[in-house]
């Protein structure tokens, strides 16, 4: 497995880890359990401590790699685990404190990951195209230039959800995942058939 392949199977981990939290819905009070329910407040913290301990442990492994052999893990896949752990931190430290957690925050995280991504594949196929001229068709450079306009399109829309109504916070935050998550498949697709 490639460091694309990796960081497509990251990107789709973390749309699936995205899921609970941005699709909750408002109208029910995660502070009030039933009686024959646990209690919630418990299970979330339990769920944010385990899932900041997978990141950071994750982040931990690919630091040892790179500490073994260098250029093993490309920096992008770092940085990326790296915003994970800190978001993680951030939930628990919220769920600690009582505080509200931004429940867009996942998935604002995951569109500025894909925009991340998406910039430095475009980067590379310049670059490529510039050390020897027409190297990649210009159909592929066009479709990078695309791929970094829907990222900035749709994280610039996921910044300005938290004002819209529930309804529309809700259609959104759905359309964005099934939309990351077919160009996930894509991209898996395509890299497939490269092979």
């Amino acid at each position: 497995m490639n460091w694309r392949h990796l960081s497509l199977v990251v990107t789709i981990g973390l749309l699936f880890s995205v899921g609970p939290d941005g699709v909750q819905a408002e109208s029910t009070s995660p502070d009030k359990s039933s009686p024959a329910s646990p209690d919630w407040k418990k299970l979330e913290k339990a769920y944010a401590s385990t899932t900041l301990e997978l990141a950071q442990a994750d982040l931990a492994v690919d630091e040892e790699m790179i500490e073994q052999v260098s250029g093993t893990v490309p920096g992008m896949h770092i940085d990326r685990l790296k915003r994970r752990v800190v978001l993680r931190q951030r939930q628990l430290k919220a769920l600690e404190n009582g505080t509200a957690v931004n429940r867009l925050e996942p998935l604002a995280l995951s569109c500025q990951m894909v925009l991340a991504n998406s910039a430095d594949n475009l980067r590379r196929l310049l670059a490529a195209n510039k050390r020897i001229s027409g190297t990649i068709p210009a159909v592929e450079i066009r479709q990078a230039e695309v791929r970094v306009a829907v990222a900035e399109a749709r994280l610039a829309l996921v910044k300005a959800l938290p004002k819209q109504s529930e309804p529309v916070r809700f259609h959104w935050e759905l359309q964005i995942l099934r939309e990351q998550l077919d160009e996930a498949i894509y991209l898996i697709r395509e890299l497939q058939l490269r092979e």
